[in-house]
């Protein structure tokens, strides 16, 4: 009986660990917070300020979305902040925000869920006309992101330089609720 047993143990080992790649690994849902300072220049090189952006970034893979809360702060103004939905299909995604200034397209780079990198292209809806073009890494917590912005007549105006760093929730949160007020913390 003994042995019988063991057979059976041996043969459940060997064949659940089977059984579970069969399945499909599901990525659960996870956020991550992030704050960094967002530099702008001319194509030329010439600096043309900063800003700080807080991030809120949840991966909801049930649902093939991703939502950004991003908080930009700028002291030539008040802070402000923009949902951002991708909409993820297989290695490529729509986006678009909330408020309705921005939409485009892009493509996504690594595993499934735990993305490496991501290009994308945005035509700019609001006040801001023209095309914001971006490629962006993500490496051991950080997220470096490169932009350019060009006008409705292709010129390329503005460049973006972004180095966001992992913070806590608890962080998070506080910061959240100084900049923007406690009852605003989503």
């Amino acid at each position: 009986m003994r042995y019988f047993k063991t057979i059976i143990l041996s043969l459940l080992l060997l064949l659940c660990p089977s059984f579970a790649l069969a399945q499909g690994t599901t990525a659960t849902e996870k956020t991550i917070y992030l704050m960094g300072e967002v530099k702008m220049s001319s194509p030329a090189g010439q600096p043309y300020g900063s800003s700080v952006s807080l991030v809120k970034r949840t991966l909801m893979p049930a649902e093939s979305k991703i939502i950004e809360l991003v908080a930009s702060i700028d002291a030539r103004g008040p802070v402000k902040e923009y949902t951002t939905i991708f909409e993820i299909k297989g290695a490529a995604f729509t986006v678009k925000d909330q408020e309705g200034t921005f939409a485009g397209s892009g493509e996504l780079i690594g595993a499934a869920w735990d993305w490496s990198g991501w290009k994308y292209n945005v035509n700019m809806l609001g006040d801001n006309k023209g095309t914001l073009t971006a490629e962006d890494t993500f490496a051991n917590g950080t997220l470096m992101v490169k932009k350019s912005f060009s006008g409705p007549d292709g010129k390329m105006r503005v460049l973006f330089s972004e180095e966001l760093k992992p913070i806590s929730k608890a962080m998070y949160e506080l910061l959240h609720a100084k900049l923007l007020g406690s009852g605003a913390v989503k």
